[in-house]
């Protein structure tokens, strides 16, 4: 007797058991339905956010600035092919408010660049630039380049460099105007150092750096293969832009096989690191001491992190639909990006 009622009380523990393992199993196969199909575990850390999309698509969402843990500044653009415009949303995170700043044609490019300081959001190419007050969020200042000339505000919001066909110019605020450099092969790329003390430019030769010392016009050149490694049948340097808080710079690769990113660190006398893949690699956003980058083939998206103080990297999110932004948390620790399917786009949080 004893027996049959110790099996009758195992048996009500097993079905309790299996009761609670089935419940488990409904909650979790319930998450997992919020979030595209993948192939790869790593997406377990991210979650989807609410956002009010443009149901058409007609305006695809390509940057972000997480610039506070309550607000960002989104950059929607039309698709490649279709009349270019720019439409800005202030976001936030908190209240889920939405506030569109601007929209109107704007010739778009993938250097273009968020502006953000204690007072000031913005946006800017190198041929318009947008400024807001980050309170009230109303017009403060625009600034276009002139025919045949590049613009390219610092990060402070205070000095703006110009190239144009005599040289690359900077005017202070005090609206005093100095020639910096005149280099005969023009100016590709502009980019300002955080500190706001260099600047960077590539030459027409897509293969010739130049850092500029802002206040002693000292210029330090850098060639590719030269003063600085690039992987075996490289063609073009197609982008560079200093790195946030150093004097590191990333660059972009044209290979013949393949495509690269690498970091030309100043402690190490601007010796490269480099990644390279037989698929795309675009660059997304960068942190102190990380890149966000995606690699993209016809079937599959990949986007990646890579410390590259620490020679690591890691898939953050893997997918079939198209990733179209990321970028980082003010902390760096998180990150929000979007896809985009042929009937919607989809916001997450990878933290």
């Amino acid at each position: 007797m004893k027996r049959r009622l110790l099996v009758v009380f195992l048996l009500f523990i097993i079905s309790l058991n299996v009761s609670a393992c089935s419940h488990d199993s409904r909650i979790l196969e319930k998450n997992r339905s919020q979030i595209p199909e993948t192939q790869s575990s790593v997406n377990k850390q991210v979650t989807p956010v609410n956002f009010n999309f443009d149901n058409n698509m007609h305006y695809i969402l390509s940057k972000g600035c997480w610039y506070n843990e309550k607000s960002a500044l989104l950059a929607f653009t039309t698709k490649p092919g279709e009349d270019q415009s720019l439409k800005l949303v202030s976001w936030k995170l908190d209240t889920g408010d939405q506030i569109q700043l601007y929209q109107d044609h704007f010739d778009v490019d993938r250097s273009d660049q968020m502006m953000i300081n204690s007072k000031l959001i913005g946006y800017q190419s190198y041929l318009k630039a947008i400024l807001f007050d980050a309170n009230t969020l109303q017009v403060k200042q625009e600034a276009k380049a002139k025919a045949g000339a590049k613009i390219c505000y610092s990060p402070n919001l205070e000095y703006l460099a110009e190239a144009n066909d005599e040289g690359l110019y900077i005017t202070n605020p005090q609206s005093q105007k100095t020639l910096l450099d005149n280099n005969s092969k023009g100016y590709l790329f502009l980019s300002w150092s955080s500190d706001n003390s260099k600047l960077l430019y590539m030459d027409n030769s897509y293969s010739t750096l130049g850092i500029i010392d802002v206040k002693s016009c000292k210029k330090q050149t850098l060639r590719a293969g030269e003063d600085f490694n690039v992987p075996d049948g490289w063609v073009d340097i197609t982008s560079c832009r200093f790195l946030p808080e150093s004097s590191d710079i990333l660059i972009e690769i044209l290979c013949e096989n393949n495509e690269a990113i690498a970091v030309l660190r100043q402690a190490d006398k601007y010796q490269s690191k480099i990644i390279s893949d037989p698929n795309s690699i675009t660059f997304m956003d960068a942190s102190p001491g990380t890149i966000l980058y995606l690699i993209s083939d016809k079937s599959e998206y990949r986007l990646m992190r890579w410390d590259y103080l620490n020679d690591s990297s890691e898939i953050v999110y893997q997918v079939k639909e198209i990733i179209d932004s990321a970028f980082f948390s003010p902390g760096g620790d998180k990150i929000m990006f979007c896809t985009r399917d042929k009937q919607a786009q989809h916001f997450y949080l990878y933290q």
